[in-house]
Parts: structure tokens; sequence; C-alpha cells
């Protein structure tokens, strides 16, 4: 919880030890080796992107978000479990437990996914690289379609003027 406030970096400036980037990009960092360390024997670890500096670029940025957004932990959260199956009497018993310490560890899972992506909106709404890059997509998606609106109508003006001629033809024709 105490990334989810402005005191746990000092502004955004890159000659300061704990700036916005450094001290995000170590806890994503630390995220994803605790994934690592939490994966099956044999697996293979796919890495999710860094966080990036200041100098990072949009691909760079956007991919961290874009990757980050679908974050679903591996952890086991066996410390979130009820009861202890050992302790059972009988195995419907045991399964019971089993059921009910699954259900109490999907709970916990799915807190610490919301967790980790409300950390990640919290973060992408006072990044300034986000928000630079995001103005900036937004500007070339207007300037888009301002031009793809002036060839249409610059389209629809033509057709318009062959119509006008064809129609004076036709009128020459059987004036």
């Amino acid at each position: 919880m105490q990334y989810f406030s402005n005191s746990c970096y000092s502004g955004f400036s890159d000659k300061k030890e704990d700036n916005f980037y450094r001290v995000y990009g170590e806890l994503f960092r630390q995220m994803d080796r605790e994934e690592e360390k939490e994966e099956e024997v044999g697996e293979d670890h796919y890495e999710l992107p860094l966080f990036g500096d200041a100098d990072s670029t949009a691909e760079q940025v956007f991919r961290f978000y874009g990757e980050w957004q679908h974050f679903s932990t591996k952890k086991k959260f066996s410390y979130a479990d009820k009861y202890n199956p050992n302790t059972a009497p009988n195995r419907r018993i045991k399964r019971l437990i089993d059921t009910e310490n699954k259900k109490e560890r999907q709970a916990e899972r799915k807190e610490f996914n919301d967790t980790v992506i409300k950390l990640l909106e919290y973060v992408q709404k006072r990044d300034p690289r986000y928000q630079k890059f995001k103005l900036a997509e937004q500007r070339e998606k207007e300037a888009k379609r301002l031009r793809e609106e002036e060839e249409r109508n610059k389209k629809r003006a033509e057709e318009q003027e062959k119509l006008r001629k064809y129609r004076e033809e036709i009128a020459l024709k059987y004036a």
C-alpha cells in the first residue's frame, strides 16, 4: 500500500536516487522475480517488460502497460488456507477442507491480482511518459481522421462533378 502514494518517490528527475522511475521500476522487477520463483520446475519464464526510465520510447512504455494489464499471478497462496487437511478424520472431510482452502486461495489470488492492476492504473495516471505519448497518439489519430475525412469529401466532390458533367452531356444529347 505504500506504493499508492506520491510520498514513495521524490519526483521524476533521474538525478535523484528514489525517483518515480527507479521506485516503480524496481517494484515491478521484484514482482516479476517473485513470479519466476513460483513457476513450476521446467517451465520457461515469460519475462514481463521493464518499467523503463524517463528516456523510454513510446513503444516500450505502451508495451509495459499493455503486458502488465493482463497480469495474473502464479503464486500458490497456501498461507490463506483456513484448515489443515492433515487434521481431517476421514477422506470426505479432507476433500471438504481442500475445497474450502482452494476457495480461500482463489479469493486471495484474485485480491492480489486486483491490487497489482490497481497499482498499475495508479502509476499509469502519474507517469508523464505515458501521458505525453498518449496525447501524441490522440493527436495523430485526430490528424489521420481529418485527412481521411478530407479525402472522402474530395472524392465526393469529384463524383458530384462527374455526375454533373454526365447530366450536362445527356441534356445536350437529348435537347
